[in-house]
């Protein structure tokens, strides 16, 4: 085998696994997923039923915000007029409360 034709299938050998590496790595979702993530202070204004109105207290836009409340446990326990600490993922337009606690 000559010298030109083992580095053309060494190219093509590569390639061929970059290639197949990255579909295996984009098939199993570690490429980003569309959805953010967001982390900070709101007010509750509202309650409805397994959804949360709130605003960003910080904000100088008191823009509200609806996050979806997927456990009932922990909608139960959220108050109208508090403030809290949250993480929530929003994907699609849909915002989901992951993490909610009192300010230090």
């Amino acid at each position: 085998m000559t010298l030109k034709k083992h580095r053309f299938l060494l190219i093509l050998l590569t390639s061929a696994i970059i290639i197949i590496v990255g579909l295996v790595v984009y098939s199993n979702g570690y490429v980003s997923s569309g959805k953010q993530v967001t982390i900070g202070y709101i007010e509750v204004i509202e309650k409805r039923e397994s959804i949360i109105i709130a605003i960003n207290p910080m904000s100088n836009k008191k823009e509200k915000i609806e996050l979806s409340v997927e456990d009932r446990n922990i909608w139960n326990l959220i108050e109208e007029e508090r403030l809290y600490v949250v993480t929530y993922e929003t994907k699609n337009g849909v915002s989901t409360l992951s993490n909610i606690r009192y300010p230090n």
